[in-house]
């Protein structure tokens, strides 16, 4: 009987695991972006760039 709680269980705790691996990939990429964003802001800051458009791509006719 116990052991086939254990085996119940198995699948649920893997699930868990996933949930919380991909909960932790979501927030160290949410941390990465904060990163990058400041440090673009600070690099437009420092050029003087602040608050002008910046062309993001060039479109083909």
């Amino acid at each position: 009987m116990q052991q086939a709680q254990a085996l119940e269980s198995h699948p649920a705790q893997e699930q868990r695991a996933t949930i919380e691996h991909r909960v932790e990939q979501g927030f160290a990429l949410a941390v990465e972006t904060a990163l990058l964003i400041e440090i673009d802001e600070d690099l437009e800051s420092r050029l003087g760039l602040l608050g002008q458009s910046r062309p993001i791509g060039i479109l083909e006719q």
